[in-house]
């Protein structure tokens, strides 16, 4: 009786330390990234702040930008914004029209047309934003410079997505 009284009251009390262990692990000040950067897309007053911000900072570090580089790096990616911002609404439209086509419906085969139609356009679309932003970038910065970005763009897809595991031609180490 007194192992079974014990074993209930100590399974709350435990979980509520567990609980208040990993809210309070997230408030402090050093809750940073393993690169010194903050975990998520806000800052502490829940501000995303400036388009590219986070990325002209690592930019900065990694290639040794002047402050003119900065600069119109930071006007680029504020331009570009409102671009993706338009791209993700359509790409949000699609998954809607994607998630809404019936089968069972007459117009099944036109609407299912016109959903592939409207990924075609999506798609080239972000190739040609792809490309454009990537000649953007070029104009902005010194051949050494971008010699170095592309090489970082490149191995960038080495390092596998999180939680996915290791890309399939990566050994598992």
């Amino acid at each position: 009786m007194k192992k079974t009284l014990i074993t209930l009251l100590a399974i709350p009390t435990l979980m509520m330390g567990t609980l208040a262990l990993a809210d309070g692990k997230h408030k402090g000040d050093d809750c940073q990234g393993p690169r010194g950067d903050k975990h998520g897309k806000f800052d502490k007053k829940g501000d995303r702040g400036e388009p590219g911000e986070r990325m002209i900072e690592r930019m900065s570090k990694r290639l040794d930008l002047s402050k003119e580089q900065q600069d119109s790096l930071a006007d680029l990616f504020k331009d570009r914004a409102e671009q993706r911002q338009a791209m993700m609404d359509k790409t949000r439209t699609l998954h809607e029209t994607l998630r809404d086509l019936d089968s069972t419906s007459d117009t099944y085969n036109q609407d299912l047309q016109s959903a592939k139609e409207l990924a075609a356009s999506l798609a080239v679309e972000k190739i040609d934003e792809r490309a454009s932003m990537k000649a953007d970038i070029a104009k902005i910065l010194t051949p050494e410079q971008l010699d170095k970005f592309e090489d970082a763009m490149k191995h960038k897809g080495d390092r596998g997505e999180r939680g996915k595991g290791p890309r399939p031609e990566q050994p598992m180490s």
